[in-house]
């Protein structure tokens, strides 16, 4: 394992473990908060997305707190340096947190698709039970998670160009494609639902695509910054930690956008 000398050891575990609490708190609220209310059984695949997203939230957050783990890419290859309690646990069970912590962290953007093809399918599918809604748009999450497992490599292009971009791309495409779809049918179906119902569905579909849009501000730079040391070979070393903290950053945004 690599070890960073100086002052940036407490830099990451100031910054990584901050995050870590105060995302996992506010995620664990927030899915304490969703089923302390008595909702109709008509926003069921609401409740369950929101939970799933909060989930997925407090198990990355909870998981940065206890590794204070970021990340260092050094031209080609990378390491993950953890400052945390994890790192000093048997390796049978830093190595199953570490596991963990990868998928959480690419459950971001893999994630993405489920809660706007939960609204599409309630919209333009209403004859589907909740369990098929859900089996449907959890489904495509899953194999999108399962195929990121078997892509993991220490190589950076590796890790990138079979990883990150394939899922990405899916993700978001279905994300757009069923963001455009509810809006026509949100906008067609205006003056034939409740005021009531559309009232929810429109605070629901703007929930959605401010979680979607924000995790794509707040990693839009360090992400341009990983692509352009890609492109010209730049050792992106401390500059990686800007990914890091982005990183851990989106989960404690995307649960403000709900509360």
């Amino acid at each position: 394992m690599m070890i960073m000398t100086s002052f940036w050891p407490v830099v990451c575990r100031i910054f990584v473990g901050t995050e870590g609490v105060l995302g996992a708190l506010l995620n664990v609220i927030v899915i304490a908060l969703i089923w302390r209310k008595r909702l109709s059984k008509n926003v069921t695949t609401y409740r369950v997305g929101v939970t799933v997203t909060a989930f997925q939230g407090a198990l990355q957050n909870t998981l940065a707190a206890l590794s204070c783990q970021v990340h260092l890419f050094h031209y080609d290859q990378y390491a993950i340096v953890m400052y945390g309690p994890v790192a000093w646990a048997p390796k049978y069970v830093s190595d199953i947190l570490l596991f963990l912590f990868v998928m959480a962290a690419f459950g971001i953007w893999e994630l993405i698709p489920s809660s706007c093809m939960l609204q599409y399918l309630a919209l333009s599918k209403p004859h589907y039970s909740y369990v098929r809604r859900l089996f449907t748009a959890y489904g495509v999450c899953i194999a999108l998670i399962v195929y990121s497992i078997y892509t993991q490599d220490r190589s950076v292009l590796v890790l990138a160009g079979l990883g990150v971009f394939p899922t990405y791309s899916v993700g978001y495409f279905i994300f757009f494609y069923c963001c455009r779809q509810s809006y026509q049918i949100l906008n067609a179906l205006g003056g034939i639902r409740s005021e009531r119902t559309m009232q929810m569905q429109r605070k629901f579909f703007i929930m959605i695509i401010l979680q979607a849009f924000l995790p794509l501000v707040i990693l839009s730079m360090p992400l341009g910054l990983f692509g352009v040391a890609i492109i010209t070979g730049m050792a992106m070393d401390l500059n990686t930690l800007a990914l890091s903290f982005s990183l851990w950053l989106v989960p404690i945004v995307q649960v403000v956008i709900i509360l």
